[in-house]
């Protein structure tokens, strides 16, 4: 008989990327990884390959919004440039719906040395702004993703939110280095839906928060981390699944 070869698998690494690839996130759109593959034989003879390999520009799977926030676009001036003002990779664009700082303005920009989203303004406590997607996504079930390349020693809040109505209706993920939140804001009120303790988001996690009926997600790095239920007939519409929001 004939021994099956035995096939080794090794994680992809994401070329160009500071840290190797994490197999509990999904693959990004037009990016080349490597890998390497490893096959034996019955007599224990090993054979091995390294290759490139490099995902499309049609991000099947279902997405509908993506930004890797690059500056500047093609055939436009270099320089940072304020979210609002800023053309995504897909989707449309981005609309400041809410703000609460004092004098100046607490902007979101993409700045392209290196390309990233940050706050034009240092914020103190309390302060911010969020800016949902132009467009509403076409199903209530989604995921609002972002990979931290810095913040993860800050006691700064990040904020992802889903199925956002308008700037008094919305679900919200929060977190620092010390803690995540979830969160609804139905009618202008934020209340509170779960929170965990824990010393951990580092520059390179990626966080997501999810939507999938009346579940309430948020997860780092491909874990759960908060995971709650949730019935508000206003964030649980079909018929209206709302934008995301950063």
């Amino acid at each position: 008989g004939v021994t099956p070869p035995c096939i080794r698998p090794v994680t992809p690494t994401h070329i160009g990327a500071t840290s190797p690839y994490s197999d509990a996130v999904d693959l990004a759109c037009e990016e080349t990884y490597r890998y390497w593959v490893e096959a034996k034989n019955s007599c224990g003879t090993t054979f091995s390959a390294l290759g490139t390999a490099t995902t499309t520009s049609a991000c099947s799977g279902g997405i509908e919004f993506r930004d890797k926030f690059t500056e500047p676009a093609a055939g436009q001036p270099a320089g940072d440039k304020e979210l609002s003002l800023h053309v995504p990779d897909q989707g449309g664009g981005w609309t400041k719906i809410y703000e609460r700082s004092s004098a100046p303005p607490v902007n979101l920009q993409v700045i392209d040395a290196p390309n990233r989203l940050q706050s034009a303004a240092n914020c103190t406590t309390n302060e911010g702004s969020l800016y949902q997607t132009s467009a509403a996504m076409s199903n209530k079930d989604y995921e609002v993703s972002i990979s931290q390349s810095v913040g993860g020693v800050s006691e700064e809040y990040h904020v992802l939110a889903a199925r956002i109505q308008d700037a008094n209706n919305m679900y919200a993920v929060q977190w620092n280095k010390d803690n995540i939140r979830l969160y609804k804001k139905v009618t202008g009120t934020w209340t509170p839906l779960g929170s965990l303790i824990t010393p951990g988001a580092t520059n390179t996690s990626m966080f997501m928060l999810k939507v999938e009926g009346t579940t309430v997600s948020a997860l780092e790095n491909g874990v759960v981390r908060v995971s709650v239920t949730d019935t508000t007939p206003a964030l649980n519409n079909s018929a209206s699944p709302g934008r995301a929001g950063v």
